[in-house]
C-alpha cells in the first residue's frame, strides 16, 4: 500500500516531528539536576562522617591524656590545647569550633557511675566539643545553594579510679 503525500496519515506524522526532541530534552535536564542534587548530597553526607570521627577522636583522645594529678584551671588550658591539636592534625580548623570543659561528669551521660562528692580528679571532667565546616556546593548552584554548613560535636567525659586510673567515655 502506497501512502500519498497529501494523505492524513504523512500530514500528522510531519506535525509530530520534533515532539520526543523536546520531551527528551526535558527529561534530560531533570535528570541531570537530581543527578547533581545527589552527588552533593552525598558529598556533605560523608564529609559529615568524617568530620564527627575527627571530632569524636579529638575529644576521646584529650580526656584520655589528661593526668589525674592535674589541677582543674590547668586542666582546662592543656584539655583544649590538646583538642585544637587534634583537630589541625586531622584537617579541620579550629576556629571554627567551641571546646568547653567543665569539671564533673555529664549527668546526661549513658554508661557512667554516679558523680563522686570530693576533689577535683574523683569527680571527673567533661569536655565538649561543637563546631560548623562550611563547603562549596557543586551542583546545587543551580537550584540557588552556594555553600553548606556541616555541623558536629561530640562530647567525651573522664574519671579516675582511686589507683589514678582513668575510665573514659564518649556521648554518641
Amino acid at each position: 500500500m502506497k501512502f500519498r503525500l497529501d494523505s492524513p496519515r504523512a500530514s500528522c506524522r510531519g506535525r509530530r516531528s520534533g515532539a520526543a526532541l523536546v520531551i527528551f530534552a526535558a527529561a534530560l535536564t531533570s535528570l541531570v539536576g537530581f543527578i547533581g542534587l545527589v552527588v552533593d548530597m552525598g558529598y556533605l553526607y560523608v564529609l559529615r562522617a568524617q568530620n564527627q570521627a575527627v571530632v569524636d577522636l579529638a575529644a576521646l583522645s584529650s580526656i584520655q591524656a589528661l593526668p589525674s594529678d592535674t589541677p582543674f584551671p590547668a586542666a582546662t588550658t592543656y584539655l583544649q590545647a590538646l583538642a585544637r591539636s587534634q583537630l589541625v592534625r586531622n584537617g579541620l580548623d579550629p576556629a571554627s569550633f567551641q571546646i568547653a570543659v567543665r569539671a564533673g561528669v555529664d549527668p546526661e551521660m549513658p554508661g557512667q557511675r554516679a558523680p563522686e562528692k570530693g576533689p577535683w580528679p574523683r569527680s571527673g571532667v567533661t569536655l565538649s566539643i561543637l563546631g560548623n565546616q562550611k563547603t562549596e556546593a557543586w551542583f546545587t548552584r543551580v537550584f540557588g545553594y552556594r555553600s553548606f554548613a556541616v555541623t558536629v560535636g561530640s562530647r567525651a567525659c573522664g574519671q579516675w579510679e582511686d589507683d589514678g586510673s582513668p575510665r573514659t567515655w564518649l556521648s554518641l
